[in-house]
């Protein structure tokens, strides 16, 4: 049998246990899960041979449990012909983060620059596991650049390396302007810094190779 666990960044990094619920096959012990008693169909299953009752079990996870990864336990299945129980394998799933994404091992962020933070630089707050915390940035960082924090993502455990935490920056640019707004943009525009390297033509040369 198989299930999805549900869990939050926070349970997956630091690991721990959490109860799981569900409906469990089992053979019908009035009729040996033959269905049938005395040629008659067997009023305890209503002649299906198995009952379904509602089964639960504490399922351990360990700290840095990944996206996707099996924990498999013994027994906990539904229970077939030869009577034997099957093995219940609970697929590791994470909840939506307000403000990171998992991908592997890797936590991901992503931080929108306003021009003048674009232009000056400084530092910007980051949520890690462990707290927000304030990263340089430098001037001009370019937009869709990337900043890796290494051993900032899920943490290293048995074969498994430490992730890193990926911080995406994106320029933000304005949707909506007022008047006035426009006003300020026009005369930035004519300032050599703000207007794009353009020829007599309105044509951008490719430069130096």
């Amino acid at each position: 049998m198989r299930m999805k666990l549900y869990l939050s960044l926070e349970e997956a990094f630091s690991g721990g246990s959490k109860e799981v619920r569900y409906p469990r096959e089992t053979l019908c012990p009035a009729c040996a899960g033959k269905g049938q008693q005395s040629g008659v169909a067997c009023a305890a299953c209503e002649g299906q041979g198995i009952l379904i009752n509602d089964y639960a079990v504490m399922v351990d996870f360990p700290m840095g449990a990944r996206p996707e990864e099996e924990i498999r336990i013994a027994g906990s299945g539904h229970q077939g012909q030869s009577r034997q129980f099957g093995d219940l394998i609970v697929i590791i799933q994470y909840k939506p983060h307000t403000y990171l994404d998992v991908k592997g091992a890797d936590l991901h962020y992503r931080h929108y620059l306003g021009l003048e933070q674009y232009i000056e630089g400084g530092s910007i707050p980051v949520p890690t596991m462990s707290g927000i915390i304030q990263v340089k940035l430098p001037a001009r960082f370019p937009d869709g650049g990337t900043l890796r924090l290494k051993d900032r993502g899920l943490p290293e455990r048995e074969k498994l390396p430490a992730g890193s935490l990926l911080i995406t920056i994106e320029h933000c640019l304005p949707v909506k302007l007022s008047q006035k707004e426009r006003s300020v943009i026009h005369k930035l525009m004519n300032f050599p810094s703000f207007s794009p390297p353009v020829d007599s033509q309105g044509l951008i040369p490719k430069g130096d190779e």
